[in-house]
């Protein structure tokens, strides 16, 4: 039975310094890697050390691999899932399959982001009945925090739509300002419930 061979780099050095050759071959393939997210810190997996270490492409999506103790790069993902037959013997032949399978992807995922980013700006509120003021504050909140996120998903994207993030951003002012209505609301109630209690 023929051993697998991976890929490998130093594995004292799992970030951008480290990574150089590997971050060169997914860059000829015709996508960026613009940021290496890495603390170059090990962890233990399996009663392995391992080190972990995310690229970040100029279209948003992110590039993330696993590299054992020994140096060899035992897993790779893109956007969080596995990139099939990605192991290769060296690095040149890796960086070109990982670049090759973002490029691919990366029209599909522009519009899951779009699409994502569309159903949180815009909530389908399926349930008419009356809700309680501190629902309504709850709520106001979720939609602050997933617009926000959003937004910031939008403008990690140079390839989405400037109209789109003005939009974006005028939901978000709008969701900042429901929130903060909810907020007084809230306190308004309070008080009023403490003038009563007193009262009595």
């Amino acid at each position: 039975m023929t051993k697998n061979k991976y890929a490998t780099v130093d594995f004292d050095q799992v970030n951008e310094k480290g990574l150089k050759s590997l971050i060169a071959a997914i860059n000829k393939t015709g996508v960026t890697v613009i940021e290496v997210d890495s603390s170059n810190r090990a962890t233990t997996k399996d009663g392995v050390k391992v080190k972990t270490a995310k690229l970040v492409l100029n279209d948003g999506q992110i590039l993330a691999i696993q590299v054992n103790d020994t140096g060899d790069i035992s897993s790779v993902k893109l956007n969080g899932k596995a990139i099939p037959n990605a192991q290769s013997p060296d690095i040149k032949t890796l960086g070109t399959v990982m670049g090759q399978a973002a490029r691919k992807n990366s029209a599909k995922f522009q519009k899951s982001l779009i699409a994502k980013a569309k159903r949180v700006a815009n909530p389908v509120d399926k349930k008419p009945a009356v809700k309680s003021n501190f629902q309504r504050l709850q709520e106001a909140k979720q939609r602050n925090v997933q617009v926000v996120a959003a937004y910031k998903s939008a403008q990690n994207s140079v390839s989405f739509n400037q109209q789109q993030i003005t939009d974006l951003r005028a939901k978000l002012d709008k969701e900042t300002g429901r929130l903060n209505n909810e907020k007084a609301r809230n306190g308004e109630l309070k008080r009023r419930l403490k003038q009563l209690k007193a009262g009595n």
